[in-house]
């Protein structure tokens, strides 16, 4: 991998039209040093906030972000656009081993763009809901206990990068669980009634300043500014398990590597109480793994070099894979256009 780099981030906000704030900020990771209890998700919950909040044009906020943190970003040089979640199918596909859970159907669609792939995805649901009497984990739960939000109505932080993977740059977006202030040290546990008063004296980032929207012509989509800018090697992503589960670094390095995402934290619970997390440098990890999947990651270029060859022929088709037949087919499908014209037209002004 060449070249990896923070591009844009937004929030999605709690509105009654499509609402995302740029920069935005990830949740910032206020970790305790003693056992606490957490409850078990339930609720609704997102499984594809892009889609379910703008259902119209999921990616459109993508690409209003790219455009707006750098407005000379060039979209002819890129060859793939996907959310990550996409790309890990397609590596459970080649690789079912990369994949910590049991490869399952899915399905996804394409629109070739002068030559750029953009992969989409074709989800059922967009978010569901948790039930009181069932059990989920509690992956949602502890991510609101064990960070804070700093963007006032914020129901996520999306963040896109940016990199070479053989002779493919791709560009890639995914959730942002949190991200960790190295000037500010982990509070020790306090009563419910001082905690929070406490925790927002030490962080040392202010409450970030919205200004006024503007909605792009021939958009639905408002965009706010506030904010700040992350780096990327300050992002992290939380896993929870039960004690007697441990979580290896191996099962999740490919969805981490991915994103380049280089810290994890693996939360154990033993009914519902977890031992103090630590948040833990995964970077070399990540180098590691690479080299050690080098044939994976070849087969997964030569995947995305297909499904770009099988778009040159069709501009649109649907990616299935089955795995009842263990079979991955793409289809011709009819052409949707998948955000307003005028970003269309950024592959125009950019020689394509």
């Amino acid at each position: 991998m060449i070249e990896p780099r923070h591009l844009a981030s937004y929030n999605w906000i709690e509105a009654k039209t499509p609402t995302i704030v740029v920069p935005g900020l990830p949740p910032v990771w206020c970790g305790y040093k003693t056992s606490r209890y957490v409850k078990k998700d339930s609720g609704m919950v997102y499984t594809a906030q892009n889609a379910a909040r703008h259902p119209e044009s999921p990616l459109e906020p993508l690409f209003r972000t790219v455009y707006i943190e750098d407005p000379s970003f060039d979209i002819s040089s890129v060859d793939v656009i996907s959310d990550r979640y996409n790309i890990r199918r397609l590596l459970s596909f080649i690789a079912p081993s990369s994949n910590a859970h049991d490869v399952k159907d899915f399905s996804m669609g394409l629109e070739l763009v002068y030559g750029t792939a953009i992969l989409h995805r074709e989800d059922e649901k967009t978010q569901e809901f948790i039930g009181p009497d069932e059990f989920r984990g509690h992956g949602h739960s502890f991510g609101k206990a064990y960070t804070h939000n700093k963007i006032p109505l914020s129901t996520g932080h999306q963040r896109v990068v940016s990199y070479r993977l053989g002779s493919l740059r791709l560009v890639i977006h995914h959730k942002t669980n949190g991200y960790v202030d190295d000037s500010v040290s982990t509070p020790t546990e306090e009563s419910a009634a001082d905690k929070d008063s406490s925790l927002l004296e030490s962080m040392s980032i202010s409450q970030p300043t919205i200004t006024e929207g503007t909605t792009p012509p021939a958009s639905k989509l408002t965009v706010l500014r506030g904010g700040q800018s992350i780096p990327l090697e300050s992002t992290l992503e939380i896993k929870t398990r039960v004690h007697h589960k441990p979580l290896k670094i191996a099962d999740a390095a490919p969805q981490l590597w991915l994103s380049q995402t280089p810290r994890l934290v693996r939360a154990y619970h033993k009914n519902s109480v977890f031992s103090a997390p630590v948040v833990e440098d995964v970077s070399i990890n990540l180098r590691s793994w690479e080299r050690k999947n080098q044939e994976t990651v070849g087969r997964l270029l030569a995947l995305l070099a297909s499904i770009i060859a099988k778009g040159k022929q069709h501009g649109h088709a649907s990616i299935r894979y089955s795995a009842s037949k263990d079979r991955l087919d793409v289809y011709e499908c009819a052409a949707v256009k998948m955000f307003p014209e005028d970003l269309y037209q950024k592959w125009k002004k950019d020689g394509k």
